[in-house]
């Protein structure tokens, strides 16, 4: 039977920072993967990082920011293969209805101490030429970037093995024995452990490991889709772009904030029924543009649908009317991994002294990676996150 510290349960870059952190203090680390590194929500993402476009205030947005502080040095250490770039957001407002709401989120933000500017037509110009004239202004968010989020997880995981970490792929988790308030032994499809802390990282497969041990966590997958473009001269797009009706459609006029997710499945299709399906568009360090939208949650699928592909093709060019000339390559669908109330569970399972939850980040996984192993990492050791300034939980 293998022993080692931890157990780390997924390596996608939640799972992969975990372990990264874990080995670094020095504790002997598994990393078990039933699929292939960044085979879930990671490999379908973005790389979008230091995002606040769509965030709620507070814990969500303060990891964000947190974890974008956090990427310079992880070039260092990790080093530029992760491609790390600062890139800002640039949200593009077409409607002149908009412009009032927009500004006020935008003050609301800057009080909560980021920073955000309106930008007027002329401006908004001049910051990102390619935009359509016919915006009315945007907002702009200049700490942000862009990473290549499958060389993350794989940065994340040659450092862990570095510090002796070993890795099984594949390893299915099967069964979890449970002593009192302790996991006592871990079968996987790929042998037999007993460890001093397991960690769920799982990704949209967390809820069915937490339910091994009788644990409760709802994880509810959300699709997203992508699609790519053939690769263009560096430079070209100098902002990550944020479709501005995308943004309002989910932003509450009184609060200002993001709404939880809908408990109504019928509400939750809703979404697809959204005609702005584009979300948000990049261009790679490598010249391809990545854009992102279709969301909906429509049950473990990762199929992607191409009315709704075609749908964010014809917007793109509605945005930057140039780009309707782009090839594009292929498209593809991800499973978002969700909580209702999505703030992302990070802590010990209650009840449970050694098994802890890095699950449920939605669409920003990528970009909490770095502080999420961090506070993990204080979790295990001081068994709190209060160290880390910030504790989210789950389970209320």
């Amino acid at each position: 039977m293998l022993r080692p510290d931890a157990i780390v349960i997924g390596a996608g870059a939640i799972g992969a920072a975990v372990a990264h952190q874990l080995t670094k203090r020095g504790l002997s680390v598994q990393v078990l993967e039933a699929d292939g590194v960044a085979s879930g929500a990671t490999g379908a993402a973005e790389g979008l990082v230091g995002s606040v476009a769509k965030r709620k205030s507070g814990p969500v947005t303060d990891i964000v920011v947190k974890s974008f502080a956090m990427f310079p040095d992880l070039v260092e250490e990790l080093g530029g293969s992760i491609q790390f770039c600062r890139r800002p957001g640039l949200m593009a407002v077409q409607d002149e209805s908009h412009v009032d709401l927009l500004k006020r989120f935008a003050e609301k933000r800057r009080r909560e101490g980021l920073r955000i500017e309106w930008l007027d037509r002329n401006d908004a110009l001049e910051a990102e030429p390619l935009l359509s004239p016919r915006i009315v202004g945007a907002l702009i968010t200049p700490d942000q970037g862009t990473v290549n989020p499958i060389n993350l997880a794989f940065a994340y995981l040659r450092a862990a093995r570095k510090n002796g970490a070993e890795i099984t792929i594949p390893a299915r988790v099967t069964e979890l024995k449970r002593r009192g308030n302790t996991i006592t032994e871990f079968f996987t499809t790929a042998g037999t452990y007993t460890a001093g802390i397991v960690i769920n990282a799982a990704g949209a497969a967390a809820e069915q490991v937490a339910a091994l041990c009788g644990s409760r966590l709802e994880i509810i997958p959300k699709r997203a889709q992508m699609i790519v473009s053939e690769a263009i001269p560096g430079g070209t797009l100098r902002n990550t772009i944020y479709a501005g009706a995308n943004v309002v459609a989910g932003l509450d006029p009184i609060s200002l904030e993001f709404e939880d997710m809908p408990a109504d499945e019928t509400l939750r299709h809703a979404e697809l029924q959204n005609p702005w399906q584009l979300s948000s568009f990049t261009q790679t360090v490598n010249g391809n543009v990545l854009f992102c939208g279709g969301f909906g949650f429509v049950g473990p699928t990762r199929k992607a649908d191409p009315v709704t592909i075609a749908t964010m093709m014809l917007i793109i060019t509605e945005v930057i009317p140039s780009f309707a000339s782009l090839r594009i390559l292929r498209g593809w669908a991800g499973l978002e991994p969700c909580t209702p109330s999505n703030l992302p569970a990070i802590g010990f399972a209650p009840g449970l002294s050694n098994f802890v939850v890095a699950a449920g980040h939605g669409n920003a996984g990528v970009m909490m990676s770095p502080f999420t192993g961090q506070m993990v990492s204080d979790a295990i050791f001081q068994s709190e996150i209060a160290a880390s300034g910030t504790l989210v939980c789950l389970y209320q």
